[in-house]
């Protein structure tokens, strides 16, 4: 009995550290920044850099870390600009930010997924449920 007890305790704490390094990951501003780089470069967006006062007022103008259209005749370009941390613009057409919010989608489902994995660890660890570690 005391070894299921003491199982328990040390799963409830394993449970625990795993779900605090999830939000600890989840709440770095920084590596949002990172990952939502990553996804426009591999969905086919390229990055600009603002280099002059002039390229810099203009990026100055549009909102900042929001992904918007951006008519340019009869076609559709879509802008993530982020001046605070890289003085830079990416930019991709209709195919590359399709590609892109396939991805955002795909990784907002991942990560709901192993939230519920954690929950549902939660709760079966709080349960009363004896037999629970045993396939560990």
């Amino acid at each position: 009995m005391q070894k299921i007890v003491k199982k328990k305790i040390i799963m409830t704490i394993a449970a625990g550290m795993l779900a605090l390094s999830i939000i600890a990951c989840a709440s770095t501003g920084g590596s949002k920044r990172v990952v939502t780089e990553k996804m426009l470069k591999t969905a086919g967006f390229k990055k600009g850099t603002a280099n002059t006062p002039q390229e810099l007022a203009r990026l100055k103008e549009l909102p900042q870390r929001k992904l918007i259209p951006h008519a340019d005749g009869d076609k559709t370009y879509y802008i993530y600009v982020d001046l605070k941390n890289c003085n830079c613009a990416y930019v991709g057409d209709e195919e590359a930010y399709q590609k892109y919010q396939k991805r955002a989608l795909q990784k907002k489902l991942a990560e709901e997924e192993r939230r519920n994995e954690v929950r549902d660890r939660q709760r079966q660890m709080d349960s009363n449920d004896s037999s629970y570690g045993r396939d560990w």
